[in-house]
């Protein structure tokens, strides 16, 4: 079962008007920044309506970009209804998963996980769900945090992250809002834990500081994808369109790879008259290259380039 499909089974007999109510203040704490958590049923489904599925299809961007993962034991911090599961599940990622670590400090939100994940009585692998994470002394293959680093201060963050990384026996993958404040506590975060021994995967080509940061320009490292609203998506969002992009700032580590591309793809190339722009980061920094036509291979597969691609032999 898909996503789509279970959350408009689950949602089906939810009140609507509470939904839209419950909706919209969910969306204004955001926006004001004064988010301190949810404080009703109904504002807990209307995460699940308009929020969920964008953080589901962050997450799954982030592991195709990281590309074959197979991992046997996960732990997710601030799980809420199991995103990372679902993220998994798509991409057909969880043959082999035998133990899930959740921690989220909403114990409602954890029932509604539950009832959501229509797989939870087959018991395929064991779940276990904490209230606060405490590191254990065994790693996990796949470890996770998606949209909580900005929920605490720099101190919070910076601890939690390394936390993170000594749990983690694999690969481990932040992912945040793509906003110029959460991009830079993220870079300090990715200069804390290089500093820890960590190997950068992604997105960065490279090891030095982000040259976005230093130009002084005012841009910011970020992606987008894009993802589909249902009906009910789109009421509680106040939108006409049947989609919207989601920007997010992310950071994959591993222990035991380190990045082997040679530029990533800041933003959607530019179509041209007979070329495409790429405006790419590199180990020199931040570059344009133009594709033309006469390179028939990369300009035909340039066109299909959504942004965040890890590029190589472009030479």
């Amino acid at each position: 079962m898909e996503l789509t499909e279970a959350l408009e089974s689950f949602l089906a007999t939810a009140d609507s008007n509470q939904l839209l109510e419950a909706g919209q203040a969910l969306s204004q704490s955001y926006l004001s920044n004064s988010f301190t958590g949810f404080t009703s049923e109904a504002m807990r489904m209307a995460y699940l309506a308009a929020r969920m599925p964008a953080t589901v299809g962050v997450i799954e961007w982030v592991l195709s970009r990281v590309g074959a993962i197979a991992p046997s034991s996960i732990v997710d911090v601030g799980s809420g209804p199991w995103s990372v599961l679902w993220a998994l599940h798509h991409r057909g990622a969880l043959g082999g998963v035998k133990k899930c670590q959740f921690y989220e400090k909403d114990a409602a939100f954890t029932d509604l996980a539950r009832k959501l994940w229509p797989y939870a009585h087959v018991k395929p692998f064991d779940i276990e769900v904490a209230s606060t994470f405490v590191p254990k002394e065994e790693q996990a293959d796949l470890v996770t945090a998606s949209y909580v680093l900005n929920e605490l201060d720099e101190k919070e963050a910076m601890t939690l992250a390394q936390s993170l990384w000594k749990q983690t026996s694999q690969t481990l993958i932040l992912i945040e809002p793509g906003t110029p404040a959460h991009y830079e506590k993220m870079m300090r975060i990715r200069r804390t834990l290089i500093a820890d021994g960590a190997n950068l995967l992604l997105p960065c080509p490279h090891l030095n500081e982000c040259p976005l940061l230093q130009s002084g320009k005012g841009d910011w490292c970020h992606f987008r994808t894009r993802v589909s609203r249902s009906s009910l998506h789109r009421k509680i969002k106040g939108g006409a369109l049947g989609y919207e992009d989601e920007k997010f700032t992310y950071l994959v580590f591993s222990r035991s790879q380190a990045h082997t591309h040679q530029a990533t793809l800041l933003k959607k190339p530019l179509l041209l008259k007979n070329r495409i722009q790429l405006d790419l980061c590199t180990k020199q920094g931040i570059e344009q290259r133009s594709v033309t036509k006469k390179e028939r291979d990369l300009y035909r597969e340039a066109r299909r380039w959504k942004g965040g691609e890890g590029l190589l032999n472009l030479e």
